[in-house]
């Protein structure tokens, strides 16, 4: 707020008077501050939460909801999920979830792990990957001009063997033939090529490289139009190991 009236050289209105667009969940984890931070803003704020800026309040803003849920279609489990987040979950949903619980001895071997933090997930797929017989195959990623190492989608060493578990981090920009979050097993590999096969298909698909840029912007004075300008980029197979 503080820095957009001294930007707009409006200090009679909030933010400058720039209208904002925010998004959010607020049923997602709370502000992370920290005990001394928190000492001191306590005198100033009701709670941790952005709604409690000085500047919303002044300002107001218009609240909408988005409710269409898009990943999942069976209603009887959408209902679980919305109940879930909304802290009042039923003897009902808890009984339908336990009707799907498997003792670790009858999990199926393709069903993925999901884990609180990333080195679980590191560890597991190190730990899979080192069991599958065959070469090991690594394809660099072609890094050029400014894309610092923090922001890298994906490793910048990729390791592969035949029948690693692999997920697309990507949409496919050419078509549909993958999206963010698809699953595929590794089918055929070798120093150049690597041929999947998705889950829920049978007929091998063979990987291309996406590239990721790393865009910087400014404002032209001239025409007062916001300018943007490419200034490095990332190019790898557009997967991770997704066991």
């Amino acid at each position: 707020d503080a820095r957009m009236r001294f930007v707009k050289r409006n200090n009679r209105l909030p933010f400058g008077g720039v209208q904002l667009l925010m998004i959010g969940d607020m049923y997602q984890l709370p502000p992370i501050v920290k005990d001394h931070e928190w000492s001191k803003m306590r005198d100033y704020y009701a709670s941790q939460h952005f709604f409690e800026a000085r500047a919303l309040k002044e300002s107001g803003f218009v609240y909408v909801e988005l409710d269409k849920i898009f990943r999942q279609r069976d209603d009887a489990f959408i209902a679980i999920l919305n109940n879930l987040r909304d802290n009042c979950v039923t003897p009902s949903d808890i009984q339908t979830l336990n009707e799907h619980f498997l003792e670790e001895k009858n999990v199926p071997k393709d069903v993925i792990t999901l884990t609180t933090h990333n080195y679980k997930a590191d560890s597991i797929n190190r730990q899979a990957l080192d069991g599958l017989e065959g070469e090991t195959f690594y394809f660099q990623a072609q890094v050029k001009d400014d894309f610092p190492e923090r922001i890298f989608p994906v490793a910048e060493s990729l390791e592969l063997k035949k029948g690693a578990r692999v997920m697309f981090v990507k949409n496919d920009a050419d078509g549909d033939a993958y999206y963010n979050g698809r699953l595929a097993t590794v089918s055929s590999i070798n120093e150049k090529e690597i041929e999947v096969v998705m889950d829920g298909s049978t007929e091998p698909y063979t990987l291309k490289q996406e590239k990721w840029e790393n865009k910087k912007y400014t404002v032209d004075d001239t025409v007062k139009d916001l300018q943007e300008e490419v200034i490095g980029t990332f190019s790898q197979f557009p997967i991770k190991l997704a066991w």
